[in-house]
């Protein structure tokens, strides 16, 4: 009983909120002709904000000009963060043998066929790059490759 009278009380007070407030603004409305400042300033403070980022420390200068933190931040992010050095060698990964199991291994056409037309779409893509819904498009052409032979 007492979750109703809860939600009674709180339904009432929400349009009594509603009401004051739809009142407070036709009276302003009413009013905008008399009172133009009085109206702009509530106009501009119920838009959007148009400054959405403050003034950014950048190599010892402060950017506030919206071009140059837009520059900065494709900058900073078209870098990649790996390091690209040629001196740095691969490390040799010594694979165990496999067994006997795995070699003699067989995957159907149609068990490759299911799998790959049940791709979720909205999932990213995997190791490969390759997104599931261009799989997904292409599961007749790419099946057969992936089969392993008998």
């Amino acid at each position: 009983m007492a979750w109703r009278e809860y939600t009674r009380r709180h339904n009432e007070a929400v349009l009594l909120i509603r009401k004051g407030k739809r009142d407070s603004e036709l009276e302003l409305a009413n009013r905008a002709k008399r009172e133009p400042k009085r109206y702009y300033s509530y106009a501009e403070a119920r838009g959007p904000n148009k400054r959405m980022m403050g003034p950014l420390q950048l190599e010892r200068r402060t950017v506030i000009i919206e071009q140059e933190k837009v520059d900065a931040f494709c900058t900073h992010f078209s870098s990649g963060h790996g390091v690209d050095r040629d001196d740095l060698a691969l490390p040799d990964l010594a694979l165990p043998p496999l067994s006997e199991e795995i070699e003699n291994a067989y995957v159907s056409l149609e068990a490759v066929h299911r799998i790959l037309a049940e791709l979720n779409v909205s999932k990213s893509p995997g190791p490969d790059g390759i997104h599931s819904a261009i799989v997904k498009t292409i599961v007749d052409i790419v099946a057969g490759p992936l089969v392993t032979p008998k």
